[in-house]
């Protein structure tokens, strides 16, 4: 009797751990597919920003690009949005951080003489 009060307690703690690690599979999946729904309907959301709402969410795209490691994008991205005098002063440190990553330390120095 001893025994299976003891094995019980067990037994559920291990269930636990297994139901937790397939809620977090399914939580995972959850959000690949609400970020790739997203991802399909971005060409709406540009439509439906005015210009410096267009330049904000490029810019916050820009810093998202950059965390993920996907500099090739991100300076694609900053080239861009440096043209633009209101955003330039928040473009060009990215841009030079991006250069940096990119081993360009020309490029970086003069996106920081920008400043």
């Amino acid at each position: 009797m001893r025994k299976t009060f003891l094995f019980l307690p067990l037994l559920l703690a291990l269930c636990s751990c297994v139901l937790t690690d397939k809620q977090n599979v399914l939580d995972s999946r959850i959000e690949e597919s609400l970020a790739q729904q997203n991802w399909d309907k971005k060409n709406v959301l540009k439509t439906q920003l005015n210009e410096n709402e267009a330049y904000a969410f490029n810019l916050d795209y820009a810093k998202f690009l950059y965390k993920a490691e996907r500099y090739a994008e991100a300076e694609e991205l900053l080239n861009g949005l440096r043209k633009n005098p209101a955003i330039a002063q928040e473009a060009y440190p990215l841009l030079a951080q991006v250069y940096e990553k990119n081993n360009k330390p020309e490029l970086a120095f003069i996106a920081w003489q920008e400043l």
